[in-house]
């Protein structure tokens, strides 16, 4: 489910927006062979860009739901087993994997786009709010402390952008279970690695 402003709807495959007062008809944006799974809005109002996170795809749509930008996502060669970047010589068992989306958010505090997927343990990237095809940081090669989101399309992940006590944007981030990883940590933004996690809150789960 999706939480939305009001006149909004998205279904799998098919985002309707319908004005206010204008009972006619709706404008819709549709796309064949991939689920929409996560939608951001521009802070800006006035922009009103749409942002759509979806299986292999990013979409990013004007105010009147018309594409303006597409970047292919996946599918990639991938395993769970192994850690990026992924090349057939360490890593034989790599398949042809989709790449769902697990986190798409606006930085507001820095005017970027952080997009997670499931692929390559998680892995993040930062895009420009005007072109999501403008690529600001790609973790390429990342350490052990930068993979955020969960590598399974079944297992949740969840965040938030907020300003630190240092006056800093940080990623909250919550995911399920799939790895040794922290389900809850927090996550630079600015400071180098980028997404590394630097506090995490462990949970005990009795079972």
């Amino acid at each position: 489910m999706f939480t939305m402003p009001p006149g909004m709807v998205l279904t799998s495959a098919v985002l309707c927006l319908c004005w206010a007062g204008v009972l006619s008809g709706y404008e819709t944006f549709t796309q064949n062979g991939t689920k929409f799974e996560h939608l951001a809005l521009h802070p800006d109002p006035e922009i009103g860009t749409v942002y759509i996170g979806a299986t292999n795809y990013l979409f990013q749509l004007h105010l009147d739901l018309r594409l303006k930008t597409k970047v292919k996502t996946g599918p990639v060669e991938d395993s769970k087993e192994c850690l990026p970047p992924i090349t057939k010589t360490h890593c034989p068992q790599a398949r042809m994997t989709n790449n769902h989306n697990k986190l798409l958010l606006v930085n507001p505090y820095s005017q970027e786009l952080i997009t997670c997927g499931s692929v390559y343990q998680g892995i993040c990237n930062k895009s420009s709010l005007d072109s999501i095809e403008k690529v600001l940081f790609s973790t390429m090669r990342p350490v052990d402390t930068q993979y955020v989101a969960a590598n399974d399309p079944n297992v949740t992940t969840v965040g938030l952008v907020v300003v630190s006590k240092d006056e800093l944007p940080v990623l909250f981030v919550g995911r399920g279970y799939t790895s040794s990883h922290p389900p809850i940590s927090t996550r630079n933004l600015v400071l180098e690695p980028i997404f590394s996690y630097e506090e995490t809150a462990k949970l005990a789960v009795a079972g």
